[in-house]
């Protein structure tokens, strides 16, 4: 998914959703798609004139590849490991300028997703060398 926005265009807050169903071993005798899927929602993701970021699924949905260019980005991260269960807790990520993030989940259940650092590797491009590793805690619990 890629949103970009032309060099005279006053900054935008957008919501990105993008949708992966990872690879399955075999037999073929698959799971069901809302079972399998995998859901990575970028929220209050503020993209400046003459920006563009990129979100995609890699290494078979197991993670996503989110470049920012011309200009750095941050946005909130939610998951969701299969359709009709909760969104993780929210995690801060930062992109910066001209560069690429892999975010790589450990697990997939709601308590993996919600109890784990996220890991994260910058690189200088999608398929670059990895310049940079840490790990982002999830925010507190959502307020009710």
């Amino acid at each position: 998914m890629r949103f970009s926005r032309g060099k005279t265009l006053p900054p935008k807050t957008i919501d990105m959703m993008v949708e992966a169903f990872p690879r399955m071993p075999m037999p073929r005798h698959r799971a069901p798609a809302d079972e399998r899927i995998r859901q990575y929602l970028l929220e209050d993701l503020t993209v400046a004139g003459g920006q563009q970021v990129v979100a995609r699924p890699a290494n078979g949905g197991a993670e996503l590849q989110v470049s920012s260019y011309n200009a750095p980005a941050t946005f909130a991260l939610r998951l969701r490991g299969r359709s009709g269960t909760a969104l993780s807790l929210v995690r801060r990520i930062t992109v910066e300028k001209d560069r690429t993030v892999v975010l790589r989940p450990a697990g997939w259940s709601i308590e993996a997703l919600d109890a784990a650092p996220l890991p994260v590797e910058v690189r200088e491009s999608p398929e670059g060398p990895r310049i940079q590793c840490y790990e982002v805690a999830p925010e507190g619990p959502p307020e009710v």
